[in-house]
């Protein structure tokens, strides 16, 4: 089966033609490539998610500097209200 079409089957059909060939040869020989493509699709997965998360993280870190921004503005607004 050629790669191109592996990787646009979905993912319960690789699931379905995997099990099929390992009843039909009771061997693990040749199968590779189903198992290969299943662990392609989780690692693109995995990835495309670290790369969610990162993003996320840097838009927190802007929502951190935000807060201290406030924070400093806040003192500063106390500390020339105290001293009047």
């Amino acid at each position: 089966m050629p790669n191109s079409q592996l990787r646009t089957m979905a993912e319960d059909d690789l699931i379905f033609y995997h099990d099929v060939h390992v009843a039909q040869t009771r061997a693990r020989v040749g199968i590779e490539y189903y198992l290969g493509e299943l662990a392609r699709r989780d690692a693109e997965e995995a990835t495309n998610e670290m790369i969610a998360y990162t993003k996320r993280a840097a838009d927190m870190a802007w929502l951190t500097v935000v807060i201290a921004v406030l924070t400093v503005i806040s003192l500063v607004t106390t500390i020339v209200a105290v001293h009047r």
